[in-house]
């Protein structure tokens, strides 16, 4: 996994990689909401990954699972 995340916390939540022209991101789509006290990191983080791309192509992906493996949930 990159070793690029916004903070620590979100390690293989919110990376970027490029690979032969391609700036891949991905954005765990959970922290796009507003009661997450990291937000405004985040979308900096974002917007940087975005403003400071040498690649031709960009391919922006969210994570958003349809089941969860977390104990508890069932939504």
């Amino acid at each position: 996994m990159p070793q690029n995340p916004p903070t620590p916390e979100y390690q293989n939540r919110a990376y970027s990689f490029d690979y032969q022209g391609v700036r891949f991101i991905s954005v765990d789509s959970y922290t796009f909401n507003e009661n997450n006290k990291d937000l405004t990191t985040i979308v900096e983080w974002l917007e940087s990954t975005l403003e400071n791309n040498p690649c031709k192509w960009t391919v922006v992906f969210n994570h958003y699972p349809v089941y969860t493996c977390s104990s508890g949930r069932n939504n």
